[in-house]
């Protein structure tokens, strides 16, 4: 717990995750922000409250104030937002460039459901993997 409690890239992650949807997000001194979806993107973003709510990334701060959630990557609402971008059709792909690969070249990875909609008479299954 205590090496992921000091991991501020953790902290950057969430934080564009949620800006992905359209949560504005705003540093309020240490580890703490506002979250602010006034312009949420969309209807399935678990959203637990009504209007803005401040969270901290930081364990002692979210222990001394009850009034501040702890976020971490295990975190309800960070699990869910994941579970929504991997779900949907805007997280099904991924794109890196990592300055250890050759010059001009790029990772990408997919995630791909494959879905047929057919008759059972057709048998459909033994041609897919």
């Amino acid at each position: 717990l205590a090496a992921g409690d000091t991991r501020r890239d953790e902290d950057d992650f969430v934080l564009r995750l949620f800006e992905q949807y359209g949560i504005e997000t705003e540093e309020m001194g240490g580890r703490n922000h506002r979250l602010d979806p006034e312009y949420l993107s969309s209807e399935d973003f678990p959203w637990p409250a009504e209007g803005p709510m401040t969270v901290t990334f930081d364990r002692e701060t979210a222990l001394s104030r009850e009034d501040l959630p702890l976020l971490r990557m295990d975190h309800p609402l960070v699990s869910a937002t994941i579970e929504l971008l991997i779900s949907s059709e805007t997280g099904n792909a991924a794109f890196l460039v990592d300055p250890s690969l050759p010059p001009r070249s790029a990772w990408i990875t997919g995630v791909f459901l494959l879905e047929c909609v057919a008759d059972r008479a057709l048998d459909v299954e033994r041609y897919l993997p």
